[in-house]
């Protein structure tokens, strides 16, 4: 069971309303999408995991 932060945050796991697919960008690889309406100031997802520098991002790339 999902944890409400705030008014402003979808209740339902995230697995329900995100998705990742091809960018309708040309060459810019793949997209975060949602399968919801998203309004101003919504939470659409809480990221659980460590923050690291660019150098330490691209040595692990």
């Amino acid at each position: 069971m999902n944890k409400v932060l705030n008014d402003n945050q979808i209740n339902a796991p995230e697995s329900d309303y995100l998705f990742i697919n091809h960018s309708q960008i040309s060459n810019a690889g793949f997209g975060l999408y949602t399968a919801v309406t998203i309004y101003k100031d919504e939470i659409i997802s809480v990221f659980k995991g460590k923050i690291l520098s660019n150098e330490k991002a691209f040595a692990l790339a």
